[in-house]
């Protein structure tokens, strides 16, 4: 949401895609995936503009030269305030290209200032805790310091005309709980999130 009051406020120039703008915890900017039209395979990274906006200060991508041949996006980013970020890392073929579903992808948690160094939390697709196959993984939060929340997707594919390429349409399942502080980290469902679209959290148990 904007803070504040005011008019609204254009803060991005990309011609490209810019999506999923999430604040840092103390405020004083946010990230948002940015597409990379300047590449041909159309990478989606991580930048960190100033709160009012102006320069992006930094970007996170997958810069592995073995990477090329893929588009590759990073998304769904959280942030704790000792330093740790979470993100949904994904990547398809050039043949395939994007928005259609991933070939591959994972939610993992790695130091803000190392983000390459990821350890994987949960690979996708996955089973839920509902009994229901998890394709996708969207509006990632942090609860406290030890536990992850987010939107648990399924996905379905159309296209605008026929012969026209296939767009992925995500729709939400349920609200899963990942819980970090087990060796092997353990997923719940939260009751009453059943075809729940969105999640926000409150402190560090709400």
């Amino acid at each position: 949401m904007p803070r504040g009051g005011g008019p609204l406020l254009r803060l991005t120039y990309n011609p490209g895609v810019d999506l999923a703008p999430v604040w840092l915890p103390d405020g004083s900017g946010f990230f948002y995936t940015t597409e990379r039209l300047d590449r041909r395979d159309k990478d989606r990274c991580l930048a960190l503009l100033p709160a009012a906006g102006g320069t992006i200060q930094r970007e996170i991508c997958d810069r592995v030269a073995a990477a090329d041949d893929s588009v590759n996006a990073l998304s769904a980013a959280a942030f704790t305030r000792d330093g740790r970020i979470a993100y949904v890392q994904a990547s398809a073929p050039l043949s395939t290209g994007w928005p259609v579903a991933p070939y591959s992808q994972q939610l993992v948690v790695a130091p803000l200032d190392r983000p390459a160094a990821s350890r994987w939390l949960q690979r996708l697709p996955y089973t839920g805790p509902s009994g229901r196959l998890q394709q996708a993984i969207a509006q990632v939060r942090w609860l406290g310091d030890s536990a992850l929340v987010y939107v648990g997707q399924q996905e379905g594919y159309a296209a605008a005309c026929r012969g026209c390429p296939l767009d992925t349409l995500p729709s939400g399942l349920e609200v899963d709980l990942l819980d970090l502080r087990p060796a092997v980290p353990v997923t719940r469902m939260l009751p009453g999130s059943d075809q729940a679209s969105s999640v926000a959290t409150v402190g560090s148990d709400t």
